[in-house]
């Protein structure tokens, strides 16, 4: 055999096979395949996973937002319509669409934000955001706002609308990973809010109110406060919107999504 046949066999051999394209549940985030994936999970799943989903010691607790066998759309199909060998999950012999309105259901139970489109004025919710609310004054949306507080520009798909609403209303029920606050009193008797980005034996590198960054050296500071407990985000912030106004900026921020759905796959 010639040698660059051996050459192209070898080539042939290292190629990857194909991957199958994945599956993105064509019902995702669907008022109505919701409801209908709610009314056959409580027929043919609460015996096990409970009506809540939280599990009954037989079946998973589902709300958690992570699925043992895998959380992608097509790994969520699969374990509903083959079941699990070696467990008590069962095949189920619904039709495609049913099986899609399932996992519709069952994504919604989380708290990421997989629940049906908030209602609500998307557009005058983004005027609310850049303006009045005040809420571009600490965050930002697609390269607007300041870097102070946490980027918003996929907040719709990691958080539902009513762990969002609580943040707006009450910002320290829940203080996001690596924004936890510091108060300084300097030397020179400066006192300052903000988040600390780096920080070694020697210095600390913050970004104040302002969106500004500091670096200070540690021997500038007299007193150092971190507020593990408390918000920098003003409490009242959200309280002076009217109940319409806040649902129109809920409906602008479920809307701030990637491309393709975390935790789903494309088609």
């Amino acid at each position: 055999m010639p040698w660059f046949v051996w050459i192209l066999l070898a080539a042939l051999q290292a190629t990857p096979p194909a991957q199958k394209p994945p599956v993105r549940n064509p019902l995702a985030r669907d008022p109505a395949a919701i409801e209908a994936g709610a009314k056959a999970f409580e027929g043919r799943c609460a015996f096990c996973h409970g009506t809540d989903a939280k599990g009954t010691g037989r079946g998973s607790n589902l709300t958690t937002g992570h699925w043992a066998h895998g959380g992608k759309d097509g790994e969520l199909f699969k374990t509903i319509k083959e079941g699990v060998a070696g467990t008590e999950m069962p095949p189920h012999d619904l039709p495609d669409t049913g099986i899609w309105q399932l996992v519709s259901y069952v994504r919604s139970l989380g708290g990421s934000g997989n629940q049906a489109p908030v209602p609500g004025n998307a557009a005058a919710g983004e005027k609310l955001f850049f303006g009045k609310g005040g809420c571009a004054a600490c965050h930002m949306i697609a390269g607007r706002g300041s870097p102070f507080g946490p980027e918003l520009s996929r907040i719709g798909a990691r958080r539902s609308a009513a762990s969002i609403r609580k943040s707006i209303l009450d910002p320290s029920t829940e203080i996001a990973e690596g924004f936890t606050g510091v108060r300084l009193v300097l030397r020179s008797g400066e006192k300052l809010e903000g988040v600390i980005r780096n920080e070694d034996n020697f210095s600390i590198q913050l970004i104040d109110k302002d969106g500004r960054f500091r670096l200070l050296d540690k021997q500038q500071v007299s007193t150092l406060k971190r507020l593990e407990k408390e918000s920098l985000m003003p409490a009242g912030a959200g309280r002076t919107l009217v109940p319409e106004e806040l649902q129109d900026l809920l409906a602008f921020l479920d809307r701030q999504r990637p491309p393709e759905e975390e935790g789903s796959e494309q088609r």
